[in-house]
C-alpha cells in the first residue's frame, strides 16, 4: 500500500467530535469498535446487534465512570438509550440518538446534562461530548 492509500485510510477512520478529532481504530475501546461506521439491523423488534451493542455499552460504561460515580438507571429504548449517573446525591444524564439513523453519534455527540434529582427529566442545559470526553464531562456537572 502505498503512503498515499496509507493517509487516505487513515482519515477514513478518524472522527471529528465537538471535542477533539479521534482515531477509531486505536483510541476506542475494543469492544465497542466493530459498532463504528456499523449498519445496525432495523424493524419493530430490537435486533439483536443492537442488544449485544448497548450490553457492551453499558458494561464501559460501568468499568470507566470514577470511583464513586455509578449507573443509577437504565433506560432501554428501541435503538437508542438514556442512562442516569448518581454522585453523591448528584446525578447526571445521558443519552444516545438512534444508531440506525445517526450511526457514529453514540461516540461522536453524546447528550449530557445536569439533573436536579433522579426523575428530572427536563434537567440543565443540553451539552454534548464524545465517549472519549464523556467521564470528564459528568464530573464537571455533578
Amino acid at each position: 500500500m502505498s503512503l498515499k492509500e496509507r493517509k487516505k485510510e487513515k482519515m477514513a477512520q478518524t472522527y471529528y467530535c465537538k471535542d477533539g478529532i479521534y482515531h477509531y481504530k486505536t483510541e476506542l475501546p475494543t469492544s465497542l469498535r466493530p459498532y463504528a461506521d456499523y449498519v445496525f439491523s432495523s424493524g419493530g423488534i430490537t435486533g439483536d446487534d443492537y442488544m449485544s451493542f448497548q450490553r457492551k455499552y453499558k458494561n464501559y460504561l460501568a468499568k470507566i465512570l470514577p470511583e464513586g460515580y455509578k449507573i443509577h438507571s437504565w433506560n432501554k429504548n428501541h435503538y437508542q438509550f438514556s442512562a442516569v449517573i448518581e454522585h453523591e446525591g448528584k446525578y447526571a444524564y445521558i443519552s444516545i440518538s438512534d444508531v440506525r439513523y445517526w450511526p457514529n453519534e453514540w461516540f461522536t455527540s453524546i447528550l449530557v446534562r445536569s439533573m436536579a434529582h433522579d426523575k428530572d427529566w427536563r434537567g440543565g442545559t443540553n451539552q454534548y461530548t464524545s465517549l472519549f470526553k464523556l467521564t470528564e464531562k459528568i464530573q464537571r456537572l455533578i
